[in-house]
């Protein structure tokens, strides 16, 4: 007897033909069971993997919002009916072809309720090749509907690593200093933590406000062992746009060895001084000489003085 529910699609069917892996979480985890799922999600590679998943918890929406951004095939599983509108970053991934959502409700069911979320996860496990677990909850829906399958892997096992790993796994972590910074939009947070070993690492967060959608958040983690390589490639990036404060202040000391009053503010008695040498018949070198300044700032000034050059 053929059980398989009716589906409704919308996007690329032939997603379906691909190797699949699922992504399946409680609603509820704890903060130090996140970063293994972080981690899980940005070693993801579009030309490798397809994933299955559904985004209706905090942790779905974000592991979700990942895969959209990193441009990760997906399939996407609701649990209720085939919405008529989407998100334009859903609607890109929907015409960029690598998106498919699929759902069992018809279009009575407007709200998730307890039965279509587990008839959710269980079209889920039907699909999928190898089941990725980032939190389950013991005795939850999720823990009943995997018993007894062996495609399991469970991110918060002490024993799991990526496939290809970004940073070590940690079993839990705890807060030992925390930078915060208003950015255009919302707030980066830079927290140093500490796992059950006693390693330190760094938690980069940019949360940005998206209207009444509330907050999206990016992070990403880096081991004390690798910050300084990150700050080497960070560098190449400052001095890149130009950005270097220290490298500016090394520039005005060079130039203030040469030139001793470089960048400092006229006062009035120089300017009337400046005025009188000039009208006497002093050039701009030897100004520059007798004002300690280059021959663009005499220039400048004197041309901001309302003075004709010669």
């Amino acid at each position: 007897m053929n059980t398989t529910p009716q589906l409704y699609q919308s996007g690329n069917s032939a997603l379906m033909s691909k190797k699949k892996i699922a992504f399946l979480c409680s609603r509820q985890v704890p903060e130090n069971k996140t970063a293994s799922i972080y981690r899980w999600a940005n070693q993801l590679l579009p030309e490798r993997d397809c994933i299955l998943c559904g985004n209706h918890s905090k942790m779905e929406q974000e592991v979700f919002n990942i895969l959209l951004e990193k441009k990760i095939p997906v399939i996407l599983v609701l649990a209720e009916s085939m919405k008529e509108e989407w998100s334009n970053h859903i609607k890109l991934a929907l015409k960029e072809k690598r998106l498919l959502i699929v759902t069992a409700c018809n279009s009575q069911v407007h709200r998730i309720n307890h039965q279509s979320a587990y008839d959710r996860n269980k079209i889920i496990l039907s699909f999928a090749d190898h089941v990725i677990i980032g939190y389950c909850k013991p005795g939850g829906n999720i823990d009943r509907q995997i018993s007894g399958k062996t495609n399991i892997t469970f991110l918060h096992n002490s024993n799991y690593l990526p496939t290809e790993p970004t940073l070590m796994e940690r079993a839990a972590d705890s807060d030992v200093i925390t930078y915060r910074t208003s950015t255009k939009g919302g707030e980066l947070f830079l927290d140093i933590k500490q796992d059950l070993s006693g390693q330190e690492y760094l938690k980069i967060t940019q949360s940005k406000h998206q209207g009444n959608k509330g907050f999206h958040r990016e992070t990403i983690f880096i081991n004390k062992d690798e910050i300084l390589q990150f700050k080497q490639e960070l560098d190449r990036a400052i001095e890149y746009w130009g950005l270097n404060p220290i490298k500016q202040k090394q520039t005005l000391s060079f130039k203030r060895e040469e030139y001793g009053n470089a960048y400092l503010p006229w006062e009035k008695s120089a300017d009337d001084y400046l005025l009188r040498l000039y009208a006497e018949g002093k050039t701009i070198n030897e100004l520059t000489e007798i004002f300690e300044r280059n021959d663009g700032a005499i220039r400048s000034r004197l041309q901001k003085l309302g003075i004709k050059l010669r």
